[in-house]
């Protein structure tokens, strides 16, 4: 199928764009160290259950499955998970649900620029635009940029929050780039996946249990639970799987044009969906943003695949020569 791999891309970017709401929820009746020890646990059962059924039906995949250099990849990528979903957490008690969400997009455009600096992996034209494309849509949507009484932005001199989420947009970017290159690193996906997500599970159980005794831990609070349960069992739970299978199969940039997508299903999530009964108001200004990521996405792939079209039939050309 054409465009398989940006297609699942762009339902895990959906998917995720809801986290955040569910974020938001989670910090409704948990700390961050109870909260993520839940969520991570809520991950692994679906995980667990995936992981059985893989390797029952390929038992030579086994021998394979977790290696020395995966269990490498998870000390670095676990660790910038509890961390960077920790930020967000905090982050998010000092900053709306939209904004949040377009400086975490940011990563975006981190992300290829850290693979061009350290892979030296190549970023067309096309595509350098189509991530100022997005960055600039992702401005709008999350009302940084505005219109109402003359030109201004929004970010309101960055506060406590919005840094959080620049740091954590860092982190992101770095994990984003180490998932990229599991491919060549010959590491299975699923059992990176699992080694992460049981990593970063034991890590704030045992963070809870020796530092954060006192955190707090609703476990009355439905709308909390909910939300740990989407994040846990769909986020980094089923979409996490399909994420780190899709990643090896695309460049950096391409991937990033795509994730670029979250801040419109978050913003458009923030106004339908109430927080403690409160909704994020959406207006024209913001469906313009939406549509011009959306828009720049296809533009892209669209210049992209003709490009790789007309280099193999320049090769076949060659070799008929």
């Amino acid at each position: 199928m054409k465009y398989k791999n940006e297609l699942l891309l762009l339902m895990v970017t959906y998917l995720w764009g809801h986290g955040t709401l569910a974020t938001k929820f989670m910090n409704t009746g948990f700390d961050p160290m109870p909260g993520l020890t839940m969520r991570y646990l809520a991950a692994l059962v679906v995980i667990g259950a995936f992981t059985a059924h893989t390797l029952r039906r390929d038992p030579q995949r086994k021998k394979t499955f977790i290696t020395k250099t995966t269990l490498r990849v998870v000390g670095v990528t676990g660790t910038f998970s509890v961390a960077s979903l920790s930020l967000q957490m905090i982050a998010l008690r000092y900053t709306t649900a939209s904004n949040a969400s377009f400086i975490l997009c940011i990563y975006t455009v981190i992300l290829p620029c850290l693979a061009a600096l350290i892979f030296r992996e190549p970023i067309h034209k096309v595509q350098v635009w189509g991530l100022f494309s997005c960055f600039l849509g992702t401005a709008l949507i999350s009302r940084v940029i505005g219109f109402e009484g003359g030109f201004h932005i929004g970010l309101d001199g960055l506060g406590v929050g919005d840094l959080l989420m620049l740091a954590c947009s860092l982190l992101v970017a770095v994990q984003s780039l180490a998932v990229s290159r599991l491919g060549k690193a010959k590491v299975d996906p699923l059992g990176f996946v699992l080694s992460q997500i049981t990593y970063c599970f034991l890590a704030c159980a045992l963070g809870w249990a020796l530092v954060f005794q006192g955190a707090r831990a609703d476990f009355g609070n439905l709308p909390a639970l909910l939300g740990i349960c989407y994040n846990g069992a769909i986020g980094s739970g089923a979409v996490y799987i399909v994420y780190s299978s899709v990643m090896p199969r695309m460049s950096p940039a391409t991937a990033g044009l795509i994730l670029a997508c979250e801040p419109v299903f978050t913003t458009f999530a923030a106004a339908v969906i109430p927080i403690a009964g409160k909704t994020e108001p959406i207006g024209l200004i913001q469906v313009t943003g939406g549509a011009l990521i959306l828009g720049t996405i296809v533009a892209v792939q669209r210049v992209m695949n003709k490009g790789t079209a007309s280099a193999v039939t320049a090769a076949d050309s060659a070799k008929a020569g």
